[in-house]
């Protein structure tokens, strides 16, 4: 479940996680299965007692990861984010501040989240306009705020909501020797004619076979198929004795 946590966490808010063995920082990010852990059981605590103990715990643990964290490690924001829920849930709002900051100041947008939270402590302290600024900034990074639009409004926000921040478009790189395009509106291409269809030889057609000269119909029983078994006076006669044709005496002259 831990390491369902952490992969979820990182794709919400845009961070590419990676093995400890390529990036070190990921190597104790076990401690912030325990932040989580903690700060979950102190939401259900029964007592004030238990749940300062819990909320410890939970600081514990995040803060583990940021003192054995780079300063460029991308979970540092949501690492902060969570310790700022910590301190806001035992009522140390000026520490809950500190750490909220500390989220805008290592990625704007990285916890869309922070906007609220810092709303809602200068909303307590009565300095409505300071809260305004940031629900209003936390709507342009989640515009589909429900809980943003109500404070919004009821602070004297006015509709419509503020535009949403719109990502830059990353332009495309161009090959190597390939020249830019002119800054300038294209020219309109002058018409070309369509190619004309290549040549192609023209097809020899083939000339019919020469018939096949048939032998004579030979027809059963004539002189000229006197082998037929139904012709048996055109057979030779056989010497009963050897089965061979006989010699037939020619006609004298």
């Amino acid at each position: 479940m831990c390491h369902v946590a952490i992969s979820a966490k990182a794709k919400a808010i845009g961070v590419e996680r990676k093995r400890p063995a390529l990036d070190k920082n990921w190597a104790t990010m076990n401690h912030y299965c325990d932040c989580l852990r903690f700060y979950n059981r102190a939401l259900a605590a029964r007592s004030r007692s238990n749940r300062d103990y819990l909320l410890d715990e939970s600081l514990g643990g995040c803060n583990y990861v940021l003192d054995h964290t780079s300063a460029d490690f991308a979970f540092r924001p949501e690492l902060h984010y969570r310790n700022g829920q910590a301190y806001e849930m035992k009522g140390d709002h000026a520490k809950a501040e500190t750490e909220y900051l500390q989220v805008l100041n290592s990625n704007p947008a990285g916890v869309p989240e922070v906007y609220q939270s810092l709303g809602d402590i200068y909303e307590r302290r009565k300095q409505k306009a300071k809260a305004l600024e940031f629900y209003t900034e936390g709507l342009r990074h989640s515009p589909e705020s429900k809980a943003l639009k109500r404070r919004y409004l009821e602070l004297g926000g006015k509709e419509p909501f503020p535009e949403p921040h719109v990502k830059a478009a990353t332009p495309k790189a161009r090959p190597p020797g390939e020249a830019a395009a002119p800054a300038g509106p294209p020219e309109a291409a002058a018409p070309t004619a369509p190619p004309e269809p290549p040549a192609t030889a023209p097809r020899e057609v083939a000339k019919p076979a020469a018939p096949v000269a048939q032998p004579p119909r030979q027809v059963i029983g004539s002189p000229t198929n006197p082998w037929c078994r139904f012709c048996p006076e055109a057979v030779p006669p056989q010497d009963p004795g050897t089965s061979k044709p006989q010699a037939v005496p020619k006609a004298a002259p």
